[in-house]
C-alpha cells in the first residue's frame, strides 16, 4: 500500500484508544518498500500475472519496472501457449463428440430400419456432421499453427531475457 494507508487507520485506532506511531509506520513501510522492490521480486510479480504497487522509491522505480515488464512479457507469452493448448484440446472433443454422434446415426440407419422421413432427416445430419467436423479439422490445423508459433515465440523472448537482474536501459 501507499504510505497514505496509515490514514485510514487513525479512525479505527482511535476507537480503541491507540494512537498511530506516524515516524514508525512510515521507516517501516520504507523498510518494506525497498525489500518488495528487490528486482527478483518484481520478476515473480510479473511472471504471475501480477500488477504492481506503485510503491518504489525513484532510486528502484526504474530496475522494478523493467524487470516487471520481462516477467509480465513471459507471462503473457505462457499464457498464449496455454490458451493455443485449451482451444486445441476443445476442438479435438468437439470432433470426438460429432464422431460419437455420426455412428450412433449411421447405426440408426443400419440396425433400426427408420421411417422414410426419419431416414432422410439422419442423411441430412450426418451430412451436417461430416461439414462441422472437416471444419473443426481445418481449425485445429491452424489452431497447431497458432501454438508453433507462441511456442517460437516464448523460445525466442526466453533467450533474449537474460534472467539476471536486469540494469535500467537494459
Amino acid at each position: 500500500h501507499t504510505p497514505d494507508r496509515l490514514a485510514q487507520h487513525f479512525d479505527a485506532c482511535a476507537d480503541l484508544g491507540i494512537l498511530p506511531d506516524q515516524t514508525q509506520y512510515e521507516t517501516g513501510h520504507a523498510e518494506g518498500a525497498r525489500v518488495y522492490c528487490d528486482p527478483d521480486n518484481a520478476f515473480r510479480l510479473g511472471t504471475a500475472g501480477t500488477a504492481p504497487a506503485p510503491i518504489c522509491p525513484a532510486d528502484m522505480a526504474v530496475i522494478f519496472n523493467d524487470n516487471h515488464a520481462a516477467g509480465f512479457g513471459l507471462f503473457e507469452r505462457r499464457r498464449a501457449v496455454n490458451e493455443s493448448r485449451s482451444a486445441m484440446v476443445r476442438a479435438e472433443r468437439e470432433i470426438e463428440d460429432l464422431e460419437r454422434y455420426s455412428a450412433q446415426l449411421e447405426n440408426e440407419l443400419a440396425f433400426q430400419n427408420p421411417t422414410p422421413e426419419r431416414r432422410s432427416i439422419i442423411v441430412i445430419e450426418l451430412e451436417d456432421n461430416r461439414s462441422e467436423r472437416r471444419q473443426i479439422r481445418d481449425d485445429l490445423r491452424r489452431l497447431r499453427t497458432d501454438l508453433r508459433d507462441h511456442e517460437r515465440e516464448l523460445d525466442s523472448y526466453k533467450a533474449r531475457l537474460d534472467f539476471v537482474v536486469m540494469e535500467p536501459g537494459l
